[in-house]
């Protein structure tokens, strides 16, 4: 029995030990495209990181919760992150890339130790974690230096606290680690809604309403405890309850729910995993019909959140979502979790209806062999897309982005002012205090542009900067194709990015468009 016992902790840690090694290699090949095409490790592919940063070194150097010092704004849907950063410091670019990198292999392992308390056999659990590790849109996020592996990680811990419950139900610790998963990405806030859905479903009839109904309002009332701060700041400072970027990235780009997202979103997710994907629809099918059996509250509320947040996205912001479909990157884990209860299903349905030869009488064999392979078949976009289009897009960054943030340092005053449409970078490099055309720190700029499409804000933008009155304006002409000749401008320095393919597709970029031109503004 101590031999067994021995043999099974061994083997437990060797899928450990897998498991990091494998999510470093993966992270490691990512990280050697970005080398490769930038000729150094300190870039980050999203202008948003750069956001963070600036957030994060206002408050770290007393300027308060602000993008432009001294004037706080909700400016960010993640202020743990920006938290975290402010605390961290050296520099905050490398810092962030580390946390985000162990948070992804933090998340691979959760997400083995789930399998493992949803009752599959090592071998499934094992294949579920390496899964969530090759899936590409993922792995793209590991060294992005934004939140998302991070809450990702936070979500995961929250359903794992949840399965270790003895009674099963939500304990302060796990509603306290959910609350903080809401301050890292608003998809926290769905989260939390249907974890209350999901426990008043499972047990309803399993104690009294009078427990259930305290259990639950206990629950809501420590994650909002948590969540309560940011709401209170956001509506001092803007009137309003959510951060400036709910608006932003909700209101703009006239965006509306239309039948070409979800079949999109239906085959972003089947890419991931061509194997594990229509496997995980069988998990949700019998996760379907056995709810009114026994089921875990944390696996009821795992399947409402994998359906329920891409359809949300489809309609409250289908334009955005697809933005390197990082929203919905955070599904990934619980998509393979219920792919290996598919395997599991299917696996036993044949036991039951066929006599399986000799080798196949532990239902493993076969049904592994074909997790494998699916297994492949994620990595493969891994290693052949996503990391060639990660380090295409640091590169996109640095060349454009870095390149004119460093040009006006160069070239005006430190008191001079920037209207700019994309505000990380430029803003956090040059120190220049910046109005941002999109409303993310600038909250009356919202109602110029929401619901509007590019060329219809410009006349509303070209009035609202003649009252401002900036010396600057840095834009993407297809963003604003009149606002240049509404207004007295001089063109002083363009960046065009070259085309360029990855894995066979043209012209691929991270940044909103392949030109970028700073102009002088003449009142």
């Amino acid at each position: 029995m101590i031999h067994n016992l021995h043999r099974g902790l061994s083997r437990g840690n060797f899928h450990i030990y897998l498991l990091i090694g494998s999510g470093l290699l993966i992270v490691s090949y990512f990280l050697l495209q970005e080398g490769r095409l930038t000729g150094s490790l300190k870039g980050v592919p999203l202008d948003d990181s750069w956001i963070h940063y600036q957030f994060s070194h206002n408050l770290r150097s007393g300027h308060g919760f602000a993008f432009n010092p001294g004037v706080p704004t909700p400016g960010s849907t993640s202020p743990l992150w920006v938290v975290l950063l402010s605390l961290l410091g050296a520099g905050y670019l490398v810092p962030s890339k580390i946390l985000s990198i162990l948070s992804f292999l933090g998340a691979g392992l959760v997400s083995y130790h789930l399998a493992k308390m949803a009752n599959l056999s090592n071998a499934y659990a094992l294949l579920v974690g390496l899964s969530a590790l090759a899936a590409g849109r993922l792995a793209w996020s590991a060294p992005s230096g934004m939140e998302t592996t991070t809450f990702t990680l936070l979500s995961l811990v929250f359903l794992w606290l949840w399965a270790r419950s003895a009674d099963g139900a939500i304990s302060p610790v796990a509603s306290l680690v959910l609350g903080l998963a809401c301050l890292l990405r608003p998809e926290g806030y769905l989260l939390l809604a249907l974890s209350g859905i999901a426990y008043l479903l499972i047990q309803r009839e399993k104690h009294p309403w009078v427990r259930i109904f305290t259990l639950v309002l206990r629950h809501f009332v420590i994650a909002g405890l948590v969540i309560l701060p940011y709401f209170l700041f956001s509506f001092l400072a803007t009137g309003n309850f959510l951060p400036n970027t709910f608006y932003a990235k909700t209101g703009a780009w006239d965006c509306r729910p239309s039948v070409v997202y979800f079949g999109w979103i239906s085959a972003v997710f089947f890419l991931d995993n061509p194997v594990m994907i229509p496997l995980a629809c069988v998990g949700l099918f019998c996760l379907g019909t056995s709810i009114k059996s026994r089921i875990d509250g944390w696996l009821a509320l795992a399947g409402l959140w994998l359906l329920v947040l891409p359809i949300l996205y489809g309609f409250l912001a289908p334009c955005i979502s697809g933005y390197f479909t990082r929203y919905t990157a955070p599904l990934i884990p619980i998509a393979m979790l219920f792919g290996g209860l598919g395997a599991d299903k299917l696996a036993g349905w044949f036991k039951k209806r066929r006599k399986a030869p000799a080798d196949l009488k532990t239902r493993l064999p076969l049904t592994v062999a074909i997790l494998y392979e699916g297994l492949i078949l994620a990595l493969l976009p891994t290693l052949l897309f996503w990391a060639p289009y990660y380090g295409q897009s640091v590169a996109d960054l640095e060349t454009m982005h870095v390149s004119i943030a460093n040009w006006v340092v160069d070239n005006t005053e430190s008191k001079e002012v920037i209207a700019v449409n994309d505000i990380g970078a430029i803003g956090f490099i040059s120190g220049r205090e910046v109005i941002d055309l999109m409303g993310l720190v600038n909250p009356e700029v919202l109602p110029l542009v929401s619901g509007k499409k590019p060329g219809e804000w410009d006349q509303n933008l070209a009035g609202y900067l003649h009252d401002k009155q900036p010396e600057y304006l840095i834009i993407f002409p297809n963003w604003f194709p009149t606002l240049a000749e509404r207004l007295p401008t001089e063109e002083l320095f363009r960046v065009t990015l070259e085309t360029r393919r990855i894995a066979g597709i043209p012209d691929i970029t991270v940044v909103g468009g392949g030109e970028m031109v700073v102009y002088k503004l003449n009142w």
